[in-house]
């Protein structure tokens, strides 16, 4: 270890030597979460590759701009991943997810006055994030608590512009000469266009290819309401197991509002719980946490959705605002799903549906009421679902 060093520094380090397996079991468990997330969302991208900063480059950036900090933790590109895609359209559909899926500690990219000046200015998405709250309550992810990652999003046009760069003016990427500086700014504003034009191709090729798609013989059947109409009831009668399900009932409505009544004409539609599988926060996350037990994927299937809407309106008793607590509730349960409801389901499956997390809610509620007739109706179709 270099003379130069303090003793906090040396302790920086030893504390490295003793935790690079909980840093390399952080960039396994986020390059996952990035590819179920990819996959998930249908973006296409070249490549995502991870990287632990090595003993010997943390030892000579603590002599130089590491010198002052306290811990470890203070170090952003410590564990880092970049994302490389083919459009920057799919680059900035990576930052959603980003925003969504992490916590973002630093976003470097919407902070221009982090920018400096005498550098070129094709910058990519670059974002310091720690793991969301949600996903640190697990067990086995308690001890990524305090790390962080830094994430880089780039197109392939700006990441061979990055190349260029460091190999014409290395680490720095920057130059003071004059004639140097305008050159290389046209020669970025020129990427930038061809960026903006590919992904100008990409979607007038996606419009041809639909125009030319020949329409599907068989049309999925449409969802009616079914009649009758329940009074409501709370969800401590239901955790009482007092029956409060019918054969027949109103579907389930998706309101605008989170907290709106339930309309049954609303519900009729099945694009409704289709928004609430896609868009619905809390939705999102236990359907991602179920799909972590299978180490798998999640996929959206329309026949699923619709299925869940005929489920779905065997509970149109409830409000949304008890349909989003009895969810969070039993999805405290996580642990035993594998187990108490999805048994039954190959531990090698290719992918997860979603709204498999609404499906389990809705086998508690059964379950506790009674209604066989439902549980045995929404196991099978637990069972259905997945590859």
């Amino acid at each position: 270890m270099s003379d130069s060093l303090g003793k906090l520094q040396r302790e920086i380090i030893s504390e490295y030597d003793r935790e690079i397996g909980v840093y390399k079991d952080f960039v396994e468990v986020n390059l996952k979460l990035f590819d179920a997330f990819i996959k998930e969302n249908k973006i296409s991208v070249y490549s995502i590759d991870s990287h632990i900063l090595d003993r010997e480059t943390l030892i000579k950036k603590m002599s130089g701009p590491f010198r002052s900090i306290s811990t470890i933790n203070e170090v952003n590109d410590l564990v880092s991943i970049r994302v490389l895609t083919f459009f920057e359209d799919d680059a900035d559909n990576i930052s959603e997810i980003i925003g969504s899926e992490f916590n973002v500690v630093t976003d470097f990219f919407m902070k221009p006055e982090t920018r400096d000046p005498k550098r070129f200015g094709y910058y990519p998405r670059q974002y310091i994030t720690r793991m969301l709250d949600s996903r640190l309550e697990w067990i086995e992810y308690r001890r990524f608590k305090n790390l962080k990652l830094k994430i880089e999003v780039k197109s392939l046009l700006q990441h061979a512009w990055f190349e260029i760069q460091y190999l014409l003016f290395g680490e720095e990427g920057k130059t003071s000469h004059p004639e140097l500086f305008r050159a290389c700014s046209r020669v970025i504003g020129a990427l930038e266009i061809a960026d903006r034009e590919l992904k100008r191709v990409k979607l007038i090729n996606n419009n041809i290819n639909k125009s030319t798609k020949p329409a599907p013989d068989v049309m999925p059947p449409p969802i009616d309401p079914l009649p009758g109409q329940n009074s409501h009831q709370s969800i401590q009668e239901v955790e009482e197991n007092t029956p409060v399900m019918q054969s027949q009932g109103e579907p389930l409505n998706l309101p605008r509002v989170a907290h709106d009544a339930m309309d049954s004409e609303e519900a009729a539609n099945f694009e409704k719980i289709s928004e609430l599988v896609l868009n619905d926060a809390d939705v999102r996350i236990f359907d991602r946490k179920i799909a972590d037990i299978y180490d798998t994927h999640l996929e959206y299937k329309e026949h699923f959705v619709i299925e869940l809407s005929k489920i779905a309106a065997r509970f149109s008793h409830f409000s949304y605002d008890d349909v989003k607590n009895i969810l969070k509730k039993h999805m405290k349960e996580i642990d035993f799903i594998k187990e108490e409801f999805l048994h039954e389901i190959p531990a090698d499956r290719s992918y997860m549906v979603r709204g498999m997390s609404l499906l389990y809610m809705f086998y508690k509620i059964s379950s506790l009421s009674g209604d066989k007739e439902t549980v045995r109706r929404i196991i099978n179709s637990s069972n259905s679902y997945g590859g």
